[in-house]
């Protein structure tokens, strides 16, 4: 992103994510490239303001804030991914029952609706498929990677 932006920067480790708010509404910081939901409640407030999302698409809950495609950056698209794990080799039938209470539980609307006040949105691609649509990411490489020269 920086090359591609012509810019350099420092990069500065943290702790974590409300070091980087507090930091960032203090002044003692000029940007961070965070996750949403840990300074919504701040760009909310008026005291951290976003300039883009990573992701592909505006989240319901900043719908003001583009893209980094519509801030000129196009084919940046850094969106996160949670997910549960278990061990290799755990028995299909257990697999099972926690995807169905994973997929039971995002999609009721209490969880909807946390996750779309923190610019969330929710995939539930199934156990079988998230190990190909994990393996299938890492061949592409990533899509934010400026060209080389």
């Amino acid at each position: 992103m920086l090359k591609r932006a012509g810019i350099k920067l420092t990069h500065v480790p943290y702790p974590g994510s409300p070091q980087i708010a507090a930091d960032l509404i203090a002044g003692r910081i000029i940007m961070s490239f965070t996750i949403a939901s840990s300074v919504i409640g701040q760009i909310a407030a008026g005291q951290v303001t976003a300039l883009a999302t990573a992701s592909g698409k505006r989240p319901s809950a900043l719908p003001n804030v583009p893209t980094m495609a519509e801030a000129g950056m196009p084919d940046f698209d850094t969106g996160l991914w949670l997910g549960l794990a278990v061990p290799s080799g755990s028995p299909q039938p257990a697999i099972k029952k926690l995807a169905n209470a994973a997929h039971e539980a995002m999609h009721a609307p209490a969880a909807v609706d946390v996750l779309r006040k923190q610019a969330m949105t929710r995939s539930m691609p199934g156990p079988m498929n998230s190990r190909h649509s994990c393996a299938a990411k890492q061949n592409a490489g990533p899509r934010s990677r400026a060209p080389r020269e």
